[in-house]
């Protein structure tokens, strides 16, 4: 007797698969919708209008830590993720097994 198509380890394969793809979508989106300009030539072809002044940023070494805080946080919410759908595609694997 065959199984039924999708199994339910392609299936949490694909939800996984569809759930990175969303959440990358979303960001492009929000990238999107609230433009940022690294430099004064990107503002003046941009608008098209001459740039009156600009403002630089200071780096404070405070500042550099905290982001890598943020992206050390992101890396591990991420492998979490990871690790949590790997475990549970191994438990359906084993529960469809048997």
């Amino acid at each position: 007797m065959g199984g039924v198509f999708p199994g339910k380890l392609q299936m949490a394969a694909g939800v996984m698969l569809l759930a990175l793809l969303a959440g990358g979508a979303v960001a492009y989106a929000m990238t999107l919708l609230n433009p940022t300009f690294s430099s004064e030539r990107e503002l003046r072809e941009f608008t098209k209008r001459p740039v009156l002044g600009s403002l630089t940023k200071i780096e404070d070494p405070r500042d550099r830590d905290l982001q890598r805080q943020d992206r050390m946080k992101l890396a591990g919410v991420m492998g979490l993720f990871l690790l949590a759908n790997v475990g549970w595609m191994a438990w359906i694997s084993t529960r469809t097994a048997s």
